[in-house]
């Protein structure tokens, strides 16, 4: 009998619950891949290796599958601000190089070969830290890298040194929509736009992309003396660096190496992703089919009486009134 018979509808529909649930959490996890942390303007690797005998493509599924480069057994032909070395094509090393990475280029990245994934990357920037110096009464301005799907958080320093975090806007192209604190002195244009600051407006402020949970730039921002004639700009703009190595200037080569890592929810996931497989193996070991059993017949005692004499079951009553049959005669 097909274990499926032995199983109810409620039942069936647990488990494939549980089926879809591992199968979604395989999609997500695989969707995280490894990721390339570079530095804007300068050149990243995204490394990839295999052998592909056929069509190699890279796309950006994020924006329709679009090629960036494709490689045969004869040429590659990168699109503008992409390399290929067909020489390492043929060496198995499917590497993509950006010349120059922009934050248009910031995207989630897929080598296939004939129409079959063979690596995942998203691309990264690595967030900008700059700081800018601020005069009580006077505007200050926060350049976003990016405008879409953009929200802007003020971490503000108390003199007992307690943090307190404020949502100062978000930016969804040119649409603004910020704190009642703020909304009065705020406007976008090219940059953040806060009028009249104060000195309570002193603190970091990070710029954060919400629809990929990643930081684009942060702004320590200090306050500042009146300025005193002829000392110049109050406004300063100090790019710093983040102590992570980046992964421009590589060249695509079988041995080169970047930052490549698994983002901390993507962790999550695969721990959460064997959890369910372990119910579900769990699961199929307890609803095995049961054994096929004798009939009870066969198998329990059937108390039967004929005069004083107790048979306990049929074949016995038989086999003593064949005994009685043979001795009368």
């Amino acid at each position: 009998m097909f274990w499926s018979s032995c199983v109810s509808n409620k039942e069936m529909k647990s488990f494939n619950i549980l089926v879809i649930l591992v199968l979604v959490l395989t999609v997500l996890v695989c969707a995280s891949g490894d990721y390339t942390m570079a530095k804007l303007n300068q050149t990243a690797t995204l490394l990839c290796t295999g052998s592909c005998p056929g069509l190699m493509e890279w796309t950006q599924p994020r924006n329709k599958d679009m090629p960036v480069a494709r490689c045969n057994q004869t040429e590659c032909r990168p699109e503008k601000g992409y390399e290929m070395s067909h020489e390492q094509y043929l060496k198995g090393n499917l590497s993509l190089t950006i010349t120059a990475v922009d934050y248009s280029k910031r995207t989630w990245y897929k080598c296939r070969c004939d129409g079959r994934d063979v690596c995942d990357v998203n691309l990264r920037i690595e967030p900008l830290e700059l700081t800018r110096k601020m005069k009580p009464g006077e505007p200050l301005f926060l350049e976003l890298p990016i405008t879409e799907n953009v929200k802007v958080t003020f971490n503000q320093s108390g003199d007992d040194g307690s943090q307190r975090s404020v949502l100062v806007c978000t930016a969804d192209g040119r649409k603004l929509q910020c704190d009642s604190e703020y909304k009065n002195r705020a406007s976008l244009k090219s940059s953040l736009t806060l009028t009249e600051v104060k000195e309570s407006d002193r603190g970091v402020y990070t710029v954060q992309d919400t629809e990929n949970e990643e930081v684009i730039a942060t702004y320590t921002v200090t306050g500042s003396k009146p300025e005193q004639p002829g000392s110049g700009a109050a406004l300063v703009s100090q790019p710093q660096s983040r102590g992570r190595r980046s992964v421009s200037e590589e060249k695509p080569c079988p041995d080169c190496k970047q930052d490549r890592a698994m983002p901390a929810w993507g962790i999550t996931l695969i721990v959460v992703q064997f959890l369910v497989i372990a119910v579900l193996i769990v699961y199929l070991v307890k609803r095995k089919p049961p054994l096929q059993r004798e009939p009870a017949v066969n198998r329990h005692t059937v108390p039967q009486t004929n005069g004083n004499t107790t048979y306990n079951t049929r074949e016995q009553k038989v086999q003593i009134l064949n005994d009685s049959t043979n001795t009368g005669t």
